[in-house]
């Protein structure tokens, strides 16, 4: 449990108790098991494992406008930048990726602006933060550029949105974009394009200018993953799901059409607070359900993978007077309709992820966040003031969601199979395990059920170097010096670590066999026992026992357990020859730590 509730000091906190719900999450998680073991296979027991926790596989993002992230700019604000990477794992721009502001750039600069969210930590973590492409086509006015809404030629038109969405989705092919909401709002911004383009308000021919929309961005970049997004949806307006069933059948025949869309995002401003978590569950059903048949896909299509967008609680606007919006919700209706959401799509296997649309009411589109209010309200006008920052209600209940009951830390020992095995969620986690005083320590990502294999030394059998090794042998007033020779039997410290025996018992290592050639093969081997890594084993011959010439040998390892391995070099007999000139030849096997 990673629970963190205060981000700067003085930061005000207020809580409100909230009831515990069964969840079904078990689609969340996944078994890590690290296996604890000698070098040769032998399970260690008793050795101390530690998880933690440190990415969420699942997005949980947050919208941010790039002036407040960007050092350079005179809007930066540390903490956006702070709170964007203490509570989130994802950033979506609000604005600058639109149609407008980006092709008021050059593609260098839109190229710096998706990566700086990318340089951010994710939980504070070593994960970078992924990044959502928010937005490729919108049909609102302050979005479109002015050739295109004044005009009212659909081809015109048509042609326009083509030639802007393959050089946009070129210009970021390779750039990390995790994925785009490719065309927003359908259903809500309709005048200045589709309506212009099919003028005639048939379903299937809007569906299949949107499907070439698609393909052009796949044509672009085949591997960008490609989102329609819209609002309404689960807070359906009309109190029933008849909006929630318009946009399936509207994106089930945009892929009729062959439209390549990959996802449907869900922008969740939500209104209503009568919408609970069995409405949300509901309709993340109908949206994830498979195509059903048609004359072009005879057997259907799977059903696409769902993201909320945009979470916000959207009141009536702080700031100027209207008509729409939430009136006067409580704070415990905003609190249950944002456990609703959150619980609905992170219990539902379709949902990749949740992104909320703002970190604070200053900077929110309408003041009212779900993550901290640092905006002084005005009795009338439309001036923003900013106050320090307080997190809200909502807020707290997201933390205790995303850092506390969603996310994981283990420890424990491992059994006498060498096993431990905890059932985690999916995403980063760092494994520490110390065994006998030494501690190594991992970086995994865990997707489905996964195996981690974790080598001591336990023994001095099962040591790869010669340091690793000394440190097994009590060596009391004897030298640990490579060169010295304690028990005087003729061989070196590093003769008894090369070849098994003890440094400190007078004991004789198996000496190497000499195998000639058997009929019309021309080789000789030599077999040598000794460690099984570590070494540089070589041959080398000399007619004065001074000056050695390396000879081309291949060389072969059988490991026999204990930390030795036969050693098998085989090379051609024709070396061993000597020539008239050498008389007498003599031969060598040298055996060195490998550098």
């Amino acid at each position: 449990m990673k629970l963190v509730t205060t981000l700067i000091p003085g930061l005000a906190i207020l809580s409100l108790a909230i009831p515990a719900a069964a969840q079904d999450i078990a689609h969340r998680k996944a078994g890590l098991t690290v296996q604890v073991q000698t070098g040769s296979g032998t399970p260690l027991e008793g050795a101390t494992v530690e998880i933690e926790m440190l990415n969420h596989a699942f997005r949980f993002g947050c919208a941010v406008e790039h002036q407040f992230i960007d050092p350079s700019s005179s809007s930066y604000d540390p903490f956006t930048v702070d709170t964007l990477q203490t509570y989130f794992n994802s950033a979506t721009y609000g604005n600058i990726m639109k149609w407008t502001y980006y092709e008021d750039r050059t593609d260098a600069q839109n190229l710096a602006i998706a990566a700086l969210p990318q340089s951010f930590s994710a939980f504070d973590g070593p994960d970078k933060l992924r990044l959502r492409g928010h937005v490729t086509v919108w049909g609102a006015s302050y979005q479109v550029p002015n050739r295109v809404r004044n005009s009212t030629d659909g081809a015109y038109i048509s042609e326009q949105i083509l030639d802007h969405v393959f050089d946009y989705h070129t210009t970021y092919k390779n750039s990390g974009v995790d994925n785009y909401d490719l065309y927003n709002e359908h259903f809500n911004e309709r005048d200045l394009l589709i309506e212009k383009i099919v003028t005639n308000g048939v379903v299937a021919e809007e569906a299949a200018e949107v499907a070439t929309w698609f393909n052009k961005a796949k044509e672009a970049d085949p591997a960008a993953i490609l989102f329609i997004n819209d609002y309404n949806v689960l807070n359906d307006w009309t109190g029933g799901d008849t909006r929630v069933v318009a946009y399936k059948e509207f994106v089930d025949a945009v892929r009729d059409a062959g439209g390549q869309i990959d996802g449907i995002g869900l922008q969740a401003h939500m209104d209503r607070p009568t919408t609970t978590k069995t409405d949300v569950t509901r309709r993340l059903d109908i949206l994830a359900a498979p195509m059903a048949p048609t004359a072009n896909h005879p057997d259907g299509l799977p059903g696409l993978r769902l993201e909320i967008t945009e979470l916000d609680m959207s009141i009536r606007n702080r700031f100027f007077d209207n008509t729409w919006g939430w009136p006067n919700p409580t704070i415990e209706d905003e609190v249950a309709v944002t456990q609703a959401v959150l619980e609905g799509a992170f219990e539902h296997p379709a949902v990749d992820g949740i992104t909320v649309w703002g970190i604070d009411d200053f900077t929110h589109w309408r003041g009212n966040s779900i993550m901290f209010d640092n905006l002084q309200d005005e009795e009338t006008g439309t001036s923003r003031t900013r106050i320090d920052p307080v997190l809200k209600e909502t807020g707290q209940l997201y933390i205790d969601k995303v850092l506390g009951e969603w996310w994981q830390d283990h420890s424990g020992a491992s059994a006498s199979s060498g096993a431990y095995t905890a059932n985690t969620f999916k995403g980063t986690h760092r494994v520490t395990v110390t065994f006998n005083g030494e501690t190594q320590e991992e970086i995994v990502t865990l997707s489905e059920d996964d195996t981690l294999t974790v080598n001591f030394a336990a023994e001095a059998a099962d040591a790869t170097t010669y340091d690793a090794w000394a440190a097994f042998i009590t060596w009391g007033e004897a030298s640990n010096a490579r060169t010295d020779d304690p028990d005087q039997d003729g061989r070196s410290n590093l003769h008894e670590f090369v070849f098994g025996t003890h440094p400190l018992a007078q004991d004789t290592p198996k000496s190497p066999r000499l195998i000639l050639a058997d009929g019309a093969a021309d080789f000789i081997k030599y077999t040598l026992r000794a460690r099984n890594e570590g070494l540089d084993i070589q041959l080398a011959k000399s007619t004065n026992l001074v000056d050695w010439t390396p000879i081309q040998a291949n060389l072969d390892g059988v490991n026999i357990g204990d930390g030795l391995a036969d050693h098998t070099l085989r090379f051609s007999q024709s070396d061993l020859e000597p020539t008239a000139e050498e008389g007498s030849i003599f031969y060598r096997i040298q055996v060195a730590e490998a550098d």
